[in-house]
């Protein structure tokens, strides 16, 4: 996962490119978690809404996801603030962290302190 440190080898059947990691040595119930939307296109113009209008990389979109992978553990720690956010970019090399508190379901990326580049 690169920019993301180690993946601990977790993609979701049926949900291409969501991925997770943790900091820590090997436990996976310690410490902070990332996932991750991986697109090809080079930017956030990419980034499509659902039918229920639930933005890829909001919350929303990655609490429903984990919902249906049965990943119970990982929409507690969602909820908690315990997990970062990201999309990634192959077309452009761009990496961007979601801020879950403002990027919640479906709000403008330009809305201030929704979205952040990292360099």
């Amino acid at each position: 996962m690169g920019a993301f440190g180690p993946d601990i080898g977790q993609t979701f059947d049926g949900l291409d490119h969501l991925k997770t990691r943790t900091d820590g040595a090997g436990n996976t119930t310690a410490g902070r978690f990332a996932l991750a939307e991986a697109k090809a296109s080079p930017g956030l113009g990419s980034l499509a809404t659902d039918a229920s209008k639930i933005r890829q990389g909001s919350a929303d979109f990655f609490r429903t996801r984990l919902q249906k992978a049965g990943r119970a553990d990982l929409v507690t720690e969602l909820g908690r603030g315990n997990v970062d956010l990201f999309g990634g970019f192959a077309g452009s090399g761009r990496l961007f962290e979601f801020n879950p508190n403002v990027f919640t379901r479906n709000e403008s990326l330009r809305t201030r302190g929704a979205v952040r580049l990292i360099p």
